[in-house]
């Protein structure tokens, strides 16, 4: 898998506008969170339901485009071919994150029509398409929908498995007996924490990431810090947690523990907070 040359920054950079202007949980509808986000002037609303699927839609007038992807990171994305007719293509996405990108796009026979491997490659076939922006019928591709998945910053794909920024899915946790007692893999990505919330794993591969340096997350502290304690490598006095004071504007920040000698894992829990 390649490195990505081009960084998140870059992928902003590109568009003209990237508007995040709507957030809205709505758990009556099935729907956990939607939001709007205006790209280079199109508007796309994003929606994550209760059982974790995802989906893109290109809402502007004269605009079509819509990507739909389930909690196993499989997708179909659905846009207007060269005769101005609705297909669908099925997307295996193994990865999309800032660091990684790791597409196959398939035709209906199966057969393999686009690869993405770097960031420059998705970034090069999205942009050309968003400059045909003032016909009168604005065509969305596929890669289009991907690079807007990656630029809401709520998922990220890892491995095949669909991790979701933690702020998302905190109160749902919460609400669920169940899911407060679970252990998720954790992934730190810019301002978020994010987390495989419909892929929890068992305490023994919590253990497991911890020992090794990866991180997890769960809702109690009591949790955190069994997991850590597991490990056999001890943990630091008290959970921790950036004081108030030296957070950043716009970061989002958990309690955790870690480890005695800082292995780099973190055992994030609870809320979230922020500035």
């Amino acid at each position: 898998m390649k490195k990505v040359i081009a960084s998140l920054l870059v992928v902003t950079l590109m568009f003209n506008s990237f508007i995040q202007e709507v957030s809205a949980v709505e758990t009556q509808s099935g729907i956990m969170e939607t939001e709007h986000i205006y790209v280079d002037g199109i508007e796309y609303v994003y929606r994550v339901s209760t059982n974790g699927e995802i989906e893109i839609e290109a809402v502007s007038k004269n605009v079509e485009g819509k990507l739909t992807v389930d909690s196993d990171a499989q997708a179909v994305a659905e846009v207007l071919d060269e005769n101005g007719d609705m297909k669908e293509y099925e997307i295996d996405i193994n990865d999309l994150t800032d660091k990684n990108v790791d597409i196959d796009v398939f035709e209906d026979d199966g057969k393999i029509i686009e690869e993405y491997e770097t960031m420059e490659e998705l970034l090069e076939d999205a942009y050309e398409c968003q400059t045909a922006a003032t016909v009168t019928v604005t065509v969305i591709s596929v890669s289009t929908l991907l690079k807007v998945l990656l630029l809401i910053a709520a998922t990220v794909v890892v491995s095949g498995v669909v991790y979701y920024a933690a702020t998302t899915v905190a109160e749902t946790i919460q609400n669920n007996k169940k899911k407060r007692n679970l252990y998720y893999s954790a992934y730190l990505r810019g301002k978020d924490v994010y987390i495989s919330y419909n892929k929890s794993i068992s305490f023994k591969s919590a253990v497991s990431r911890v020992r090794y340096g990866k991180s997890i997350y769960t809702w109690t502290s009591a949790n955190a810090k069994n997991v850590v304690l597991a490990t056999g490598l001890g943990t630091i006095p008290r959970a921790e947690i950036d004081s108030a004071s030296s957070r950043k504007k716009g970061f989002v920040y958990y309690y955790h523990w870690h480890t005695k000698n800082r292995n780099g894992a973190h055992a994030w829990f609870g809320r979230p907070y922020t500035k």
